[in-house]
């Protein structure tokens, strides 16, 4: 008869403690963050939503150079004119010319809704939703508790007006919001791998 040998108790719970997680608790990570991006998500939508079709009247200058550079003429404010530099935003220009490519913009109605003010405004909401994504990865990096301050940093954006009305103004603001956060992610991630 073979004998086994006892494993102390203190063995059993460190090597309880160091295995990886099991994939349900996994599984309802990935739930809890994605509800913490998605509902400060939806409270930035709500605020937004009270400011209507609103659109910047500078944001017409970049949607006309966007939807020239889709149909061809060139990165012009009107078809035929010398090319003269007249925005500020060259990626915004351009992720609003391929909308116009794709026929999301400047081409009619979506939902009752003209496009031109649907379109950016939906951009706008991709970023927001990718602005708090990164700060949940960043937050990951420094609390346990990164869907509470992901859900938090939503509530916190979503409170404030001239953040709302600037990133859905039809400009590039939400851009470069996602951008900075990005940087920011970035060394975050960095300083924490080499601390």
């Amino acid at each position: 008869m073979a004998q086994t040998a006892e494993v102390p108790i203190s063995a059993r719970t460190d090597a309880a403690a160091s295995a990886p997680p099991s994939r349900p608790k996994a599984h309802w990570s990935l739930l809890g963050a994605l509800g913490a991006i998605l509902t400060g998500t939806a409270l930035i939508a709500v605020h937004a939503a009270f400011y209507g079709h609103w659109i910047m009247d500078d944001a017409a200058i970049t949607f006309a150079y966007s939807r020239n550079l889709a149909e061809g003429h060139g990165a012009v404010l009107q078809p035929g004119a010398e090319p003269v530099e007249g925005f500020s935003n060259p990626a915004w220009m351009l992720l609003l010319a391929l909308g116009k490519l794709v026929g999301l913009f400047d081409t009619g109605m979506l939902f009752g809704v003209p496009d031109y003010v649907l379109f950016p405004k939906g951009l706008a909401l991709l970023c927001c939703a990718g602005i708090l994504t990164l700060i949940y990865f960043a937050a990951r990096t420094v609390s346990p508790r990164p869907r509470l301050i992901t859900l938090a940093a939503g509530a916190g954006l979503a409170a404030i007006p001239s953040f709302v009305i600037w990133c859905f103004s039809g400009l590039e603001n939400s851009l470069y919001a996602l951008c900075v956060v990005g940087i920011a992610t970035s060394c975050c991630a960095r300083s924490t791998r080499a601390g």
